[in-house]
């Protein structure tokens, strides 16, 4: 092992070698803070729209408790936690925020940072186990050009940070060399937390290996040591996790999220199957020049990414056979702990439903009490990153002792882990090439976006506009994060819905809320931006109002984003200040009568309000084109007509095996007081239908 006098020298040496293989994979354009074209169309997905706009959103918030909080509009609010937004810079950076440029993105900063710390852990773990500085030196770049790690990078961000992985492999080997628990846990806990939740457990398993090994030594004095880093830990992840709002995921999962445990999931042969999020779309090639692509069981699946890579793959065969013929039982025993805690982590990704070439070959239920704990980490296939991690530093460590153990010389050692490494480099070279290709300046301006709404949509922001409603919140999440983030870098607060866990029901009826003000009120609030994403539900809002209004096409196009492409969205404004006659119920009567279909699926009433969602439409025709309004009659005699908002039905469309319904959901939301009836009525050009609740 080195002298302590030169470690520090060597652990800087291992940082420049990360630093330089960043830069080899993604060159130097994300590390350029000013420039946030490439994140505005997105990276494999739409993701990065969404950290992005979070941080925006969150700058331009002002500071309150919990200190994570970002202001929207009225009461509904988003989280800097639960946007991906890296909490930990988000926050140190709004500290400095006056210091700031206007235009300021962190990620690249950030996944640079990742490759840096990447090499120093392994570096520190391969240190406990080997002398040889040129063999580790080598080695850290199997860590540098693990898939897993790459794959995350810029798509996930805030999940590139593997390096907390290796940190806490690195305490527990550090902690069972000193014979206690290390505090430091506590504060990479804290870390974890607020960089990204599902780090926690990870931690927390590893320190969980080390106290069971320890608590079985029964020295009493290891024994409370190690309960006192345990209760530490809790008491300082839960004053901050309260600081910061991330306990608000309690309430922002009142409402279903997409999937739950078992939805995003892996395969069996995800260790050796090289596709990835982007591939399918074209956006990347496959991770390996040299193996298939296998059947997959669901499209999330590529969320349990975990493909080894090829240097990987020929090795730990080589190792499994050493440690066989070897008979390694005094490292088990050993590491009895370490061993059981990957077990889990394997079982706990791969999840209750088994996955082999697409076909399901084992299942079996989780107890309820249990389902939505497991739900809450749902993206299990990430659990299996330390096994990966695990995997790497026993090759390492015992192809090193391999060719020692049999009187060869170091430098035999050192071209063993070249090859090795060679052959990492050589199976996913054709991904980093495509990655590089993606930050070349001159591609990002011409092949891959356009810029037409970034460039564009300060012009569409009156002088007096503080807010941006989205007034449909079924709006299409990609969209929904461009938006933010348009209105982020203008300064616009915004209640669009960019957070992972949310109450869409709450976001619904602010909007709502929001339209039935301006049509009470018979005009516009002119602090606000009303964004539609249906133009028919923009038409039903204006035919609503006393005043003269417009209604604008916002066109976006975007040839580097396949989830996106071409879409337009609308937003309606005053066109002056002339006042018109808004529709009354009896306009509709002269309307050609039709056959419909409808259903309230849900009628709540409370001291305050009255919601009703359902769906309806009129039979043989596109519910696309349809406008649906309420006419509500008050106890008082008065009768006034509100926009109803439509949403999106694929199972309506579904189930009566008809496209045309697909536009066939609604959205209603109205105060209580003296409401005597509420007749909804379905118009879809010239053709009418009436239903009542």
């Amino acid at each position: 092992m080195e002298r302590r006098f030169f470690s520090p020298i060597i652990l800087v040496g291992a940082g420049i070698i990360g630093f330089f293989i960043a830069l080899t994979i993604y060159g130097i354009t994300p590390l350029d803070v000013t420039n946030d074209k490439w994140i505005y169309n997105g990276y494999m997905e739409p993701d990065i729209i969404q950290h992005y706009a979070g941080w925006l959103n969150y700058r331009n918030s002002d500071w309150c408790f919990p200190f994570g909080k970002i202001q929207g509009v009225n009461h509904y609010s988003n989280y800097v936690s639960f946007t991906d937004s890296i909490p930990l810079l988000a926050m140190g950076f709004k500290l400095i925020e006056m210091f700031l440029p206007k235009t300021f993105q962190y990620f690249g900063i950030y996944v640079f940072i990742c490759f840096v710390l990447q090499s120093i852990f392994s570096y520190k773990i391969l240190s406990l186990f080997i002398r040889n500085t040129v063999y580790k030196y080598i080695g850290i770049l199997l860590f540098l050009l693990s898939p897993i790690m790459i794959e995350r990078a810029f798509r996930h961000t805030a999940l590139t940070s593997h390096w907390i992985i290796l940190a806490s492999i690195y305490l527990y080997f550090k902690s069972k060399r000193d014979g206690k628990i290390s505090f430091y846990y506590t504060f990479l806990l804290v870390i974890s937390m607020m960089i990204h939740p599902y780090f926690i457990p990870m931690v927390c398993a590893f320190m969980a290996a080390i106290t069971l090994e320890q608590a079985f030594c029964k020295n009493r004095m290891v024994i409370t040591h190690a309960i006192g880093v345990w209760i530490s830990s809790i008491i300082v992840l839960a004053v901050v996790g309260y600081s910061i709002g991330l306990f608000g995921w309690i309430e922002a999962t009142k409402s279903e999220t997409i999937g739950s445990y078992g939805y995003f999931t892996t395969d069996l042969n995800s260790f050796i199957n090289p596709i990835s999020q982007g591939y399918q779309a074209g956006l990347i090639p496959k991770w390996s020049l040299f193996l298939p692509i296998r059947n997959y069981a669901i499209n999330t699946m590529c969320d349990g990414f975990n493909y080894w890579g090829l240097g990987m793959l020929i090795s730990f065969p080589l190792v499994l056979i050493f440690a066989i013929r070897n008979k390694k039982r005094v490292s088990i025993k050993k590491y009895w702990g370490y061993i059981t805690i990957v077990i889990l982590f394997i079982l706990y990704g791969y999840s209750n439903t088994i996955w082999l070439d697409g076909n399901i070959i084992f299942s079996y239920d989780i107890p309820k009490i249990l389902f939505p704990i497991v739900s809450s980490f749902k993206s299990s296939g990430r659990y299996l990153w330390p096994v990966t991690y695990s995997v790497l530093i026993l090759i390492e460590v015992e192809l090193y002792r391999l060719v020692r153990n049999h009187g060869r010389k170091s430098i035999l050692c050192n071209v063993l882990i070249g090859f090795i490494v060679a052959c990492q480099f050589i199976d996913i070279s054709q991904v980093i090439m495509a990655k590089r290709r993606f930050f070349d300046k001159e591609v990002i301006n011409s092949l891959y976006v356009s810029y037409d709404l970034y460039d564009t949509f300060d012009n569409y922001i009156d002088g007096n506009n503080k807010y941006a409603i989205i007034c449909d919140p079924n709006m299409d999440p990609s969209l929904m994060y461009k938006i933010s983030f348009l209105c982020g870098k203008n300064g616009l607060k915004n209640n669009f819905n960019i957070m992972n866990r949310g109450d869409i029901y709450d976001l619904q009826e602010e909007s709502y809320q929001i339209i039935i003000d301006a049509v009470m009120d018979k005009k516009l609030n002119p602090e606000y931006m009303y964004f539609f994403k249906e133009k028919s539900n923009a038409d039903a809002f204006v035919n609503c109002l006393d005043c003269s209004c417009e209604i604008i096409e916002i066109k976006e196009r975007n040839s580097g984003n396949a989830y996106i492409g071409y879409c337009d969205f609308y937003l309606v404004r005053e066109k002056g200040s002339e006042f018109t006659v808004p529709m009354k119920r009896e306009e509709f009567d002269s309307y050609q009568k039709m056959k419909g279909n409808c259903s309230i699926e849900q009628y709540d009433i409370d001291e305050n309000s009255i919601t009703i969602t359902g769906w309806a439409y009129i039979e043989n025709m596109n519910s696309k084109n349809q406008m649906v309004y309420a006419s509500v009659e008050y106890n008082t005699g008065d009768k006034i007509l509100l926009p109803v908002i439509k949403s999106t039905r694929y199972d309506i469309a579904n189930t009566f095996k008809n496209e045309n319904y697909l536009e066939s959901g609604f959205y209603f939301h109205v105060n209580q007081d003296n409401v005597k009836s509420i007749t909804f009525i379905v118009v879809n050009e010239d053709a009418v239908y009436y239903f009542t609740n």
